[in-house]
Formats: C-alpha cells, sequence, structure tokens
C-alpha cells in the first residue's frame, strides 16, 4: 500500500487535475461567491440549493479528487473519497431535501468570521498557491481540491441563523484536523484549515451551545 508520498508528486497532481478539469474552476468559485451572496437574504430556495451545491461540490471531490487523482498515488485516499461523498450526501439529505440548514448571515462576529473563511478559500487559496510555487496549475481552487471546500463549509456553517446539526461538522473538522499532513508535506495555504477551520468549528459549537432551541428551521409563510 502506497501510504507516504513526495511533494513533487504531490503537485505533478495538482499539475494533471487543475489542467484535465479547466476551466471548472472558474466555475466553481463564481459559484462560491453567490452561494455567500445568497446568505444576505432568508430564502428557502437559496437555503436548499446552497446546500445541494455544497453536496454536489463534496461528493464531486470525493469521487474525481480522492478517488480518481488522489487514490493512485497515495491508497488511503480511498477512505477520503468515502468520507466526502458520505458528507455530499449528508448535505442533500439534511439541507437539499431536508429544512435543517438556513444560510441567514447574522450581522455578529460568527458571522463576519465565517465571512472571512469563504474569503480565504475563495481567494486566498489560488493565490497564495501561485505565489508560493509560481504556476497556477500548482494551486489550489474551490470547488475541486478539498481543503477550500472544507475552509468555505465551516465558513457557511457561521453563516446559518438556525443550530447546525452536529453530525455535519465531523467530517469538516476531522478535515481541518488532519490539514497538518498536507501542511507538513509543504502546501503552505493549509494553514487556514487547520487554524481558520479549528477555530471556526470551535466558534459554531460556542454560538450553538449560546442559541436556544431546535435546529431544524422553520420558514415564514
Amino acid at each position: 500500500m502506497q501510504t507516504t508520498i513526495s511533494f513533487p508528486a504531490f503537485l505533478s497532481m495538482f499539475e494533471s487535475f487543475n489542467r484535465d478539469i479547466w476551466p471548472l474552476q472558474l466555475f466553481t468559485i463564481v459559484l462560491g461567491v453567490a452561494m455567500a451572496i445568497a446568505t444576505a437574504k432568508r430564502s428557502r430556495i437559496a437555503d436548499r440549493t446552497s446546500a445541494a451545491g455544497l453536496g454536489l461540490i463534496w461528493i464531486f471531490v470525493g469521487a474525481v479528487f480522492q478517488w480518481g487523482y488522489f487514490r493512485p498515488i497515495y491508497e488511503p485516499a480511498g477512505l477520503f473519497a468515502a468520507l466526502w461523498i458520505l458528507q455530499g450526501l449528508l448535505f442533500l439529505t439534511s439541507g437539499a431535501f431536508g429544512a435543517r440548514l438556513s444560510f441567514t448571515a447574522a450581522r455578529d462576529g460568527y458571522a463576519g468570521f465565517g465571512f472571512l473563511l469563504i474569503a480565504y478559500a475563495l481567494v486566498a487559496y489560488p493565490v497564495l498557491g501561485y505565489l508560493l510555487r509560481s504556476e497556477l496549475t500548482y494551486a489550489t481552487w474551490f470547488g475541486p481540491f478539498p481543503c477550500p471546500v472544507a475552509v468555505f463549509t465551516i465558513g457557511m456553517f457561521l453563516l446559518t441563523d438556525a443550530k447546525v446539526p452536529k453530525h455535519l461538522t465531523i467530517i469538516p473538522l476531522l478535515w481541518a484536523l488532519g490539514g497538518v499532513v498536507p501542511l507538513s508535506w509543504g502546501v503552505t495555504e493549509d494553514i487556514g484549515l487547520v487554524v481558520g477551520g479549528t477555530v471556526g468549528i470551535v466558534l459554531l459549537f460556542v454560538r450553538d451551545f449560546r442559541r436556544p432551541g431546535h435546529p431544524r428551521v422553520s420558514f415564514p409563510r
């Protein structure tokens, strides 16, 4: 079993993946911006669409990045693929087809930190990847790459106006903590995942502990 990986091999996989899916990266950034903007207004349709968007992105990362590209050079990524697909299905069942997520940003510090994480995922990841490695094909982008998606997801959790079902936070938290591994391989921009993602989940737990009420969302008629 291939359980170790060199940084050059990791970057070579980035390059192949980015070239093969281009220009999907631009589409997913636009999608991410639209999801963040949609939190400015309470809308059942926007909530379900955002949850569906998150679900499909997590499934794509699991099936394409983790299984299709990462697993051939790092066999534990097969497990990562299963976890990412599971998380995507949870978003679809809890948010897209259920009504347990309401992405309506409050005007508080929690939402402010959420927007900061979203900006890091959408902008800082590819910019830092380019600055650090002088080539956009070596950058990590929101949408196709797992670490920016995890940061973005935690940011979106902080833009909800009701308690987030805690089973939805387990895999993003594990991924944030596990970010020390690619960080140690040389993906320096993952410091935002390890620090920002972990702090984001802690803030979410603190916020929800202080909020009364059940996590299920009820919409005004």
